[in-house]
This record gives C-alpha cells, structure tokens and sequence, in this order.
C-alpha cells in the first residue's frame, strides 16, 4: 500500500527530493486510512493472544487444583539425574524418561 502511494507521489511530483516524498506520503489520507486500518488489526490479533493466554492459564490453574484435591499428599522428589546416569544400573532408562 505504502509503495502504491509513494510511486504515485513519485511520478506526480518528480521535483521532490526523497524527504519530501516521504512526508508527503506521510500526510497522505489513504495512507492515514490504511495506518488505523493497520492499528485495529493488531488490537484484534493482540486480544486474540490474550484469550489465548487466559486459556491456557486457566487450563493450568483447573488441572492442578483437580490434582490437589484428588490426592491427600503432594510429594516434589529432587533427583539427581546426573549422578544417576553416571552410577550405570539403569542409565539409559533413567536418560530416556528425563
């Protein structure tokens, strides 16, 4: 669109040199037009991604609460996976799950 309006203003006005194309293009109504045209595009795509994230958070929040209240004890276990593979009884298993 923007080429479109600054060929036209090239050929229309020769003379100009490119600063003075490019402001002109600048204050030119349908390039005004196509900018907000542009601008509620990306609010529209922008809200699209935010009730995406909310979503996708809710999704998470519902799935954890489900295991919270399906189960009397939640244990987190920190293992060492490095000093696991290294002790060779079940390496390869224990380097395929992590």
């Amino acid at each position: 669109m923007r080429a479109d309006v600054t060929t036209r203003m090239k050929q229309a006005h020769p003379e100009l040199d490119e600063a003075s194309i490019w402001q002109a293009v600048n204050q030119d109504a349908e390039e005004r037009a196509s900018w907000k045209q542009r601008q509620k595009r990306r609010k529209v795509v922008a809200r699209i991604h935010e009730r995406t994230r909310w979503k996708r958070k809710n999704f998470a929040h519902q799935h954890s609460r489900r295991i919270v209240n399906g189960f009397d004890l939640i244990a987190i276990e920190d293992l060492s996976v490095r000093s696991m593979i290294q002790k060779g009884r079940l390496a390869k298993s224990i380097h395929d799950a992590a």
